[in-house]
């Protein structure tokens, strides 16, 4: 009994690496992608209607109240 808790928690640590290591890095480029493309839609909600996969978001802005993140 005590032998298969051993076993179930290799195979935890070790999904739990692969999620890490493989899975998570590319959701958080996409939900960042997303996050911004919704930003200058809301900013600008007329202007880019059918080509947002073209623009080039500003990362980084000069104005105070701009959003670092």
């Amino acid at each position: 009994m005590i032998s298969g808790f051993g076993m179930i928690t290799v195979i935890d640590v070790g999904l739990a690496l692969f999620a890490t290591f493989v899975i998570f890095p590319p959701v958080m480029v996409l939900l960042d992608n997303f996050r911004e493309k919704r930003k200058v839609k809301k900013i600008m909600p007329d202007a880019f209607e059918d080509n947002l996969e073209n623009i080039e978001i500003a990362k980084y802005s000069t104005d105070p109240g701009a959003d670092a993140f």
